[in-house]
């Protein structure tokens, strides 16, 4: 019976997802343009990798071209990587009504809008979301067997969000960092602890790789021109510092912030038509926000949390804009895609029993534990890395803070110790 839902259970969530995809014409946004145009480029040409999008998503419309195959492809790669995640979590329990809820609650958040909306998009987003699961489950396999394929497979997953989306490469360097920081620390003086700090080293290399493919590409410069005109030229006391240390025209860039009026519920965006100021945003003006950043650490809190947001052109933090015309929201949405507060709500009494129970070192535990802190700095990286659409660029950061929240709370829930020799078992 337990075996007959829990099938139940994959096969509509298979039937939802893939329906959704394939319900109308997909949608086409000004990056789909981009992808489109990368997608014709040669395999081994500079202009594909080392463009202003990383070159997964342009690589798959070298294989799907047309945006019904690219949108019905990536909806498979999502239910793939959805049911990867949940057949891994559910072997780390052996009570087929425990596999029930794992599965149920996994892809109960699965089938939410925020995180399907995508698949019906020929842009990065689904196969960036579809990454993040399977790097999940990588992680998960590689902690509860650290063997060098398992490890090799979790800095493939990471070098594939990378090339996918340069909002990972902070997650991505600090799982590295991680990495060989557990093998220095290991006290087991074997190839075990080397190959820790091996696979690290490879992790760190490839965010290294994909800031490098960033920098040459120009999208650096594109962003920091847009943090510019809603972080900095808005306010006078910013605008004295950073001309303080070398930017031009700060009487100019006041008479515009003066002169510019703020739509109702959003933050003011002033553009300052001045060659020499444009110049020196591109060139310095990267380098000069961090140092700002570095003398101001409180800004790294307070920005992020101003309101109205500094950002522009990020649907209001609503992600159903970027969802179909016509597509409803699922009624379960409220439910397995709550407000952030519940996320604290929820983790608090995960924390709890996995402390009572003693299961720090459950490999759900070590992934979950790490997912959060993850999550969140990358939200904080894309945050500060753009400030248009910081919507759509925070996304992965959020589903990784939820999963490592469920991880916990479904390990706290639902595991059992084992049973005695002989005692009666559910598993047929």
């Amino acid at each position: 019976m337990l075996s007959a839902l829990l099938l139940g259970v994959v096969v509509g969530f298979v039937v939802e997802v893939l329906s959704r995809s394939t319900a109308g014409d997909p949608l086409l946004w000004n990056d789909t343009t981009i992808y489109q145009s990368l997608s014709h480029q040669p395999l081994l040409s500079a202009a594909l990798w080392t463009s202003v999008k990383p070159p997964l998503t342009a690589l798959m419309l070298k294989v799907f071209p047309t945006p019904q195959g690219f949108a019905w492809a990536q909806g498979v790669v999502y239910v793939v990587s959805c049911l990867t995640l949940v057949a891994v979590v559910c072997s780390f329990f052996a009570r087929r009504w425990a596999q029930l809820v794992a599965t149920t609650v996994l892809l109960g958040v699965a089938s939410s809008t925020p995180m399907t909306l995508w698949n019906r998009s020929v842009l990065s987003d689904s196969l960036s979301v579809s990454l993040v699961l399977l790097g999940v489950a990588a992680g998960l396999v590689a902690v509860r067997s650290p063997t060098r394929c398992n490890l090799v497979l979790v800095v493939v997953a990471l070098a594939l969000n990378v090339e996918n989306r340069y909002a990972q490469l902070a997650s991505v360097a600090v799982v590295g960092g991680l990495l060989v920081a557990a093998g220095i620390a290991t006290r087991r003086r074997s190839l075990y602890g080397s190959t820790l700090v091996v696979v690290g080293l490879c992790a760190v290399a490839v965010a290294g790789l994909g800031v490098l493919q960033e920098s040459t590409s120009g999208l650096t410069a594109s962003e920091t021109s847009d943090i510019y005109l809603v972080r900095v030229f808005p306010f006078p006391g910013e605008v004295a510092w950073f001309a303080a240390h070398g930017m031009p025209d700060a009487q100019g860039i006041n008479a515009a912030a003066g002169a510019t009026t703020a739509m109702p519920g959003a933050s003011k965006v002033v553009v300052v038509p001045d060659p020499a100021l444009e110049h020196w945003v591109a060139t310095e003006g990267s380098w000069t926000y961090l140092e700002w950043l570095a003398e101001h650490p409180s800004e790294l809190v307070s920005q992020p949390l101003e309101r109205p947001e500094l950002a522009f052109n990020f649907a209001n933090g609503d992600l159903e804009f970027y969802a179909p015309l016509g597509q409803s929201p699922s009624p379960l949405d409220p439910v397995v895609w709550p407000a952030w507060w519940w996320l604290v709500l929820l983790g608090v009494p995960g924390v709890v029993l996995v402390a009572l129970r003693r299961l720090w070192r459950h490999p759900m535990v070590v992934v979950g534990v790490v997912l959060v802190p993850v999550g969140i700095l990358q939200m904080g990286f894309a945050w500060f890395a753009a400030a248009q659409e910081t919507t759509r660029h925070t996304l992965d950061g959020f589903v990784e803070v939820r999963l490592g929240v469920l991880l916990v709370v479904l390990l706290g829930l639902l595991h059992e110790r084992a049973a005695p020799q002989g005692a009666a078992s559910d598993r047929p």
